[in-house]
């Protein structure tokens, strides 16, 4: 969602390198960009509702000046995106950039209109920006009226912020969202997350909630609200330095295409190929005792736990439930020590599962993390941080993250099997040796791309799609599906294939492709079943599955795509490919904008 970025240095102008970090805040997803800097005690602004090139390009034409400076990419919550609404926000005395949600803004708004304070557009941002104008109308100093704005403000949030009056001088506040200090050579920093500050600095300190820091180009202090000085860590952080598109025309197509490494990493990360075992951190509990598993995310991280769900539950035998993060801590669940949180976000930062994190926490009971970022704030909170080791991916619509989410997950699900001694020895090496030739099958599978683009040249001119599958394939129907509907903006449906005759066979006709989810499974008769259902009211059925079910089904198909066999295992990872592949070509032939499709952010970090 909205991304931050500040600069103060001490010797050189910083207007350039703020434009350079906000792009690199692009993959997070947004719809307008601004900077502001302070020359001779005075603002410099530019903004506007658009991408970060059209800014440079305002930028080239008019180019700002100074040694502090601010940035941020916007993903409109409250107000359309203009550039009334596009931040940095200005009041006579201070420049702000802030992301989340102030959830009793409008009500601060109105006491604000009462004391004449003028607002132009429609954010909660210009409320705080306001607000903290207003304690300084009151003579407080800097700090003391953010100090006072932020304890008025309800929600998660993060914010920064520079005084005309105080040139040399950033103050951030962190409540809920990331928001990080880095360190530098005669300059400081903040930012959303570390791959905006990497070119920067590898030093960085991640705020926790509640806590304040203020930086000028030499030093750094952080606070608690109530201005207690507080002894925080330096970290060096490594990013997997993104090289750009490389030979790929965007970003998502080299990301698919990244898999089989990203996989293969992510395998090495938790095997050791000489004790033959997998090196999970010591767990301080007996997984015999484990009463049920809970595995709590969203969107295409929610899939992912669906898959995982089948796994668990068929290798370790413990119950397992999973839950919608935005659902889960508003239905009051009835929880007990015994259980174990699985807590999956490729950012770590997503508001909803962190929230729902929070919540589990407080109850004393054991959580894990599932994400791309150890350094997140749901990797700093929970017990266990499981990441996944994708690299960086700026694609929007998740591809590699998601492959390398199952593949921990699956490592997992054997781990607590072999622990609680449901596996032998033969049994759980023969299982990782499984995972082990993963990466040879998604590179084989990548071959299909050809086919996967004639396909979507095929049905480019419908405009629904249904996705059905059964068992492990339910999931990979709804994140196909999901994919879809991200890329091309197209209806898309996806759903268990058993449920098709309960309602939503009404649907097809013969202008409905249906794409079937079949791995040659104990499930394929049934599937092949309800294929057969769809094939009779017109669909065109589009088939994936390997040699021997397309041999079975092909007088039904309009088209199939051929995959190599695999196992319940396996079977997820081998067939998302394909899916992810129509999607990306779907989107190009309608000439979307694939790496960063409309209205949607890559870190959804509001609620």
């Amino acid at each position: 969602m909205c991304g931050i970025i500040g600069i103060v240095s001490n010797y050189q102008d910083v207007s350039e390198r703020v434009l350079h970090s906000i792009a690199r805040l692009e993959y997070r997803g947004y719809d307008s960009a601004g900077i502001a800097t302070i020359f001779s005690n005075g603002f410099n602004l530019l903004k506007l509702a658009g991408k970060v090139k059209d800014l440079k390009a305002v930028f080239k034409k008019n180019p700002t000046r100074g040694r502090i400076g601010i940035g941020h990419t916007r993903w409109a919550t409250h107000g359309a995106p203009s550039y009334e609404n596009a931040h940095p926000m200005l009041t006579k005395d201070i420049a702000l950039v802030h992301n989340g949600i102030i959830e009793n803004y409008m009500e601060i708004k109105e006491e604000l209109k009462e004391q004449n304070y003028e607002f132009s557009g429609d954010t909660d941002t210009e409320v705080l920006a306001n607000l903290i104008q207003s304690y300084i109308d009151q003579k407080q100093p800097l700090d003391q009226a953010i100090r006072n704005a932020a304890d008025r403000c309800h929600g998660l949030y993060a914010f920064i912020v520079i005084s005309s009056h105080d040139p040399n001088t950033i103050i951030g506040v962190k409540k809920g969202l990331p928001l990080a200090v880095g360190i530098g050579e005669n300059e400081m920093y903040f930012g959303s997350d570390a791959y905006a500050l990497f070119p920067l600095t590898n030093k960085l300190i991640y705020l926790n909630d509640n806590e304040i820091a203020t930086i000028t180009s030499r030093e750094y202090k952080v606070c608690d609200m109530k201005g207690n000085e507080l002894n925080k860590e330096i970290k060096k952080v490594s990013i997997q330095e993104v090289s750009g598109k490389e030979e790929f025309e965007h970003y998502m197509l080299k990301e698919i295409y990244e898999q089989p490494s990203a996989i293969a990493r992510c395998f090495d990360h938790y095997y050791d190929s000489n004790k033959k075992e997998l090196l999970f951190k010591a767990m301080d509990f007996n997984w015999n005792e484990v009463k049920k598993v809970y595995i709590i995310a969203c969107g295409t991280s929610y899939y992912a736990g669906a898959v995982a769900k089948y796994w668990l539950e068929q290798k370790t035998k413990i119950n397992v439930e999973i839950d919608i993060a935005s659902e889960f801590r508003y239905r009051e669940p009835v929880l007990d020590t015994k259980d174990v949180f699985i807590f999956i976000s490729q950012s770590g930062e997503t508001a909803d599962t962190l929230a729902a994190l929070k919540m589990v926490k407080e109850k004393g009971i054991k959580t894990f993390a599932v994400v791309n970022v150890e350094e997140s704030s749901m990797g700093n909170l929970a017990d266990f941080v499981l990441p996944i080791c994708a690299g960086s991916e700026i694609g929007v619509a998740s591809t590699k993250a998601f492959t390398c989410q199952l593949i921990v997950l699956s490592l997992l699900s054997l781990y607590i099997s072999y622990a609680k001694g449901l596996l032998s020895n033969i049994e759980f090496e023969k299982e990782l040796l499984k995972l082990h030739e993963t990466p040879g099958k998604v590179t084989e599978t990548l071959n299909l791309d050809r086919n996967v683009k004639t396909l979507a040249e095929n049905i480019l001119h419908l405009n629904n799609i249904i996705y059905i599958g059964r068992g492990i394939a339910y999931p990979i129907a709804l994140e196909g599906a999901l994919k879809i509907k991200e890329l091309s903006y197209l209806p898309a449906l996806g759903m268990p294939a058993g449920e098709l005759k309960h309602g939503p066979i009404a649907l097809i006709d013969n202008n409905t492709p249906v794409c079937v989810i079949a791995p040659n499974d104990k499930l394929f008769a049934k599937t092949a079943s309800n294929l057969q259902e769809a094939y009779a009211r017109g669909g065109k059925i589009i088939l994936f599955s390997d040699k021997n079910g397309i041999e079975q089904l092909k007088n039904f198909c309009f088209m199939t795509i051929e995959l190599p066999e695999a196992d319940d295992f396996t079977a997820p990872l081998l067939y998302t490919i394909p899916l992810q592949m129509l999607a990306y070509h779907f989107a190009v032939l309608k000439g979307n904008d694939v790496d960063q499709p409309r209205n949607l952010a890559k870190s959804v970090t509001v609620e």
